[in-house]
């Protein structure tokens, strides 16, 4: 079986693996410095089991944005923006495994020496959360049109997560402000989207 027929399977694999990870991960303590909070989440048992499980996620979704942009019915605006997705997807799993090897910089944290691989974390998740946050909820925007990807019963749930997703990173990495976190929330409908996606009702053939 080819890829482009188990793109359905492999989005509903991707958003499974993130509802369930997304929860699991340490929530931040907004009474303590940027740093201290970090620290405590990265000591937090759930640490390596949530990261691990969304890892499995991105993973997956680069193959099911591979197979959805390989089909042939899709339209050339719906085509750029797979493209762009998936290309953010492999930067997003290329910055997951640097946010789940974190855990080993915590010492470091503490000790106020140098954490490269923490450092790459949140250096990668800003760059990288608005491409990805913003593509895939131009992916569920365009994909509902003629049900290419999802439809427009559920495009709100992609659109709204993507942009959440899209604006977290940036605003809590870069300000240290720990009262935005609740944007990292934005996965959950994000990933919704994806599940209930996966199983939509088959889309009319469209010529590019």
């Amino acid at each position: 079986m080819t890829i482009e027929r188990l793109w359905r399977s492999l989005l509903g694999l991707a958003g499974v693996f993130l509802v369930i990870g997304g929860p699991l991960h340490p929530k931040s303590n907004p009474a303590l410095s940027f740093e201290a909070s970090t620290a405590n989440m990265l000591a937090d048992p759930h640490w390596p089991l949530s990261h691990g499980l969304m890892l499995a996620g991105e993973l997956a979704l680069v193959f099911a944005l591979l197979g959805i942009k390989r089909r042939a019915d899709l339209s050339l605006t719906l085509r750029r923006v797979v493209q762009v997705a998936f290309v953010a997807s492999i930067l997003g799993v290329v910055e997951m495994t640097f946010h789940l090897l974190a855990l080993f910089d915590r010492e470091a944290l503490l000790a106020g020496t140098a954490t490269p691989v923490l450092t790459a974390h949140l250096t990668l998740a800003a760059l990288t959360y608005p491409i990805f946050g913003l593509s895939m909820a131009a992916l569920a925007f365009v994909g509902a049109r003629g049900r290419m990807v999802g439809g427009a019963s559920i495009a709100l749930l992609g659109i709204v997560g993507g942009i959440m997703d899209a604006a977290s990173a940036p605003i809590v990495v870069l300000t240290h402000n720990q009262q935005f976190t609740w944007l990292f929330m934005g996965m959950a409908p994000l990933a919704l989207w994806m599940c209930l996606a996966a199983v939509w009702p088959r889309a009319r053939i469209r010529i590019p």
